[in-house]
């Protein structure tokens, strides 16, 4: 029924089937590598501007009296933030930290 070129024609099929997941895996990566890319810019501005508004805090409020506490404060967290990142990198699998490292 089937004929004798059914089995190369399977074979062939299955072959751009794993093309295809690879082209897929490959955007999978870049998308991930940039998403990921793009929340450390977030963070990292976002940890800038807050020091910054700190900083400009100058008519008398609690802000302008705790500056400098405020301001140690937000680099802790920023550094447990990147400490984090760090020890998932490390101990966790793609699935947590992104697929661009996985390859």
């Amino acid at each position: 029924m089937w004929g004798r070129g059914a089995p190369l024609a399977l074979v062939a099929v299955g072959s751009r089937g794993v093309e295809a997941s690879m082209n897929t895996g490959m955007f999978r990566m870049a998308g991930a590598f940039i998403v990921v890319l793009l929340t450390n810019v977030t963070v990292l501005l976002g940890i800038i501007a807050s020091v910054y508004w700190v900083d400009l805090q100058t008519h008398p409020s609690w802000v302008a009296r705790w500056r400098p506490q405020i301001k140690v404060a937000l680099g802790a967290v920023f550094l447990a933030y990147l400490y984090t990142e760090s020890w998932i990198n490390n101990n966790m699998g793609p699935q947590v930290y992104g697929y661009h490292w996985a390859t």
